[in-house]
């Protein structure tokens, strides 16, 4: 598989951010333009993003490619998905897939956090210039209108990036949260 497209300037932020506020206990999680791998802050304990559980209402680890497979997402996103491969450079309580085509030119990723989502939600919801509110898709979402949507579940945050348009990322995200 090809390398994943990559925002940089947002993943440098995100470098610097894991620097100066890892010990307070926020996450971040991945690129906004195209599939990024993994640029997610190291995991802090539960009871620094005011409660958050660490563990989805399964109990069990959230296998998004099983969830959403890519003949599914391809139908759901309209994007020409023909594989869907794990993301194995994720921190634990981190769930991942990517999905892209058989030249890959096409690349989408669906990422689960299991913690820290409230602080991560906000955090991203606060940085982003342009998030555009989506309405009935978790307990709050956004898009950020530059290929990402974050979906706060509970004590979970959904990323779905690398598409286009805020309906595409909605099509993609629900199967995941019929998963949690």
């Amino acid at each position: 598989m090809a390398r994943p497209i990559l925002n940089n300037v947002r993943l440098l932020s995100l470098g610097v951010l894991a620097l100066g506020v890892s010990a307070a206990g926020l996450v971040g999680c991945g690129s906004s333009s195209g599939a990024g791998g993994s640029s997610t802050l190291p995991a802090a304990s539960s009871t620094a993003s005011g409660g958050d559980s660490a563990t989805p209402a399964s109990g069990k680890p959230i296998d998004v490619c099983a969830a959403l497979p890519a003949a599914s997402a391809a139908k759901l996103s309209g994007a020409a998905f023909t594989t869907a491969n794990p993301i194995t450079n994720l921190q634990p309580q981190e769930y991942g897939c990517a999905y892209s085509n058989d030249a890959d030119n096409v690349q989408a990723e669906v990422k689960v956090f299991e913690h820290n989502a409230v602080v991560s939600y906000n955090f991203f919801f606060n940085g982003s210039k342009n998030a555009q509110p989506v309405r009935g898709l978790g307990d709050k979402a956004f898009f950020d209108n530059d290929g990402t949507m974050y979906v706060l579940a509970g004590s979970n945050l959904i990323q779905v990036n690398g598409l286009k348009t805020a309906d595409q990322c909605v099509a993609l995200a629900r199967p995941i949260l019929a998963a949690l």
